[in-house]
């Protein structure tokens, strides 16, 4: 049984004082039937105040990351094998607080001994749905590469924690790829998550327990564990047919739109899209195909493109609209371009700006289409920038 919760310390402990012991007694509540195994904690300053209001801390063995992110497991159950902690995000500016970590542990069950846990907490960086600094599907890859690198084949796997990114936002989207999404939560979209290497079949009960004065849902997951799982297979080839000796695996499907002059769309941290000279990390388009011969684009954010009241082209986190939604017309000369729901095409514009303004089809609303994959090293460390792990391939 696993439970992962956001405390919302600042609030909750830092001006409420606990406000009478709510968190811990949610938690006491709910344990009464079947205790927790596991419980992830996130915004988490001293673990053994909420265990100590629950009743609990005599049961429980927890350790305490340095970026407030804690896990607990019950100790006449569970053997704890091994543990580590790594940054695997960075917050971008507008919304600062630092790097985001991800903490692991191995578990043995003391009774049967066949039956092994890689458990896995995370909290995720800011603005929520952008991955931070590095965008989704760095903080996705960073998550999923701690799990090859420290699991076990054989390991039930499970991820828990407020990623701070919800069902549509790349890093979400990028984990389900590789895990099974087997629960979330009600707050922005469901930025609270837990996955899993076990299948649908596995789960026995899912649970909403409530907020106990936080401003996040507590999640409780049972699943059925066996003697033996699998973890994400660590053997993924890239497309580009380079061997992958010292790559656990790439991400594709990212593409950027070039112009006939040899300028790149880009998009910046403040949501404009503007053309840029060269290919840079902030070109990488994620293409969503639509209805026909429509679709959308998403930055490696995880933000859409979409058309603005006068034509310009910014990026959004909204859901999908008719502004989002852009119908491609390829040419015999191998180049396309994008009609928006307005009837104009986008075109790149001699200031440098792209807008949809153009009513007829010429040069600045021609695109070509360079297709590009996601590679990854093994072998940065926690003091590097997280974004020089990725080198690109095109």
């Amino acid at each position: 049984k696993v439970l992962t919760y956001n405390l919302f310390w600042w609030s909750l402990f830092g001006i409420r004082g606990g406000q009478g012991g709510s968190a811990g007694k949610l938690i006491a509540s709910n344990s009464r039937s079947m205790p927790f195994d596991f419980m992830a904690f996130q915004e988490c300053e001293q673990a053994v105040l909420v265990l100590q209001d629950a009743g609990l801390a005599d049961w429980y063995d927890f350790e305490h990351a340095s970026r407030h992110i804690c896990v607990a497991y019950r100790t006449s159950v569970w053997r704890r094998l091994s543990y580590g902690v790594q940054d695997v995000a960075e917050d971008m500016q507008a919304q600062y607080y630092g790097k985001r970590s991800a903490q692991w542990m191995r578990l043995q069950h003391k009774e049967h001994n066949g039956t092994f846990v890689f458990l896995m907490n995370h909290h995720g960086p800011l603005p929520v749905d952008t991955g931070g600094v590095c965008g989704g599907m760095a903080t996705a890859f960073n998550l999923l590469k701690l799990i090859h690198t420290h699991a076990r084949d054989g390991d039930a796997v499970i991820l828990a924690g407020d990623f701070n990114s919800g069902s549509s936002a790349i890093t979400v989207m990028e984990m389900q790829n590789h895990m099974h999404r087997a629960y979330w939560g009600r707050v922005l979209d469901g930025i609270d998550n837990i996955f899993t290497n076990l299948g649908q079949s596995a789960i026995v009960h899912r649970e909403n327990l409530g907020t106990g004065g936080s401003d996040h849902d507590a999640l409780s997951l049972v699943l059925e564990l066996k003697p033996s799982h699998s973890a994400p297979s660590r053997e993924i080839q890239a497309h580009c047919g380079r061997s992958l000796r010292d790559v656990d695996f790439s991400l594709e499907g990212t593409v950027a739109l070039r112009t006939r002059g040899g300028r790149y769309i880009v998009v910046k941290d403040d949501g404009t899209v503007c053309t840029h000279s060269r290919f840079e990390n902030s070109s990488r388009l994620i293409q969503r195909p639509g209805v026909g011969s429509n679709e959308s684009f998403q930055s490696y954010h995880g933000a859409y493109l979409a058309m603005q009241p006068d034509g310009r082209i910014r990026t959004t986190f909204e859901n999908i609209s008719a502004a989002q939604k852009f119908e491609r017309v390829p040419h015999h000369d191998g180049t396309f371009s994008w009609r928006a729901s307005n009837g104009n095409f986008v075109a790149a514009m001699p200031d440098g700006s792209v807008m949809a303004v153009s009513n007829t089809m010429d040069s600045q609303t021609k695109f070509v289409i360079e297709e590009s994959v996601w590679e990854f090293a093994i072998d940065h460390t926690p003091d590097e920038d997280m974004c020089c792990a990725m080198c690109q391939k095109r």
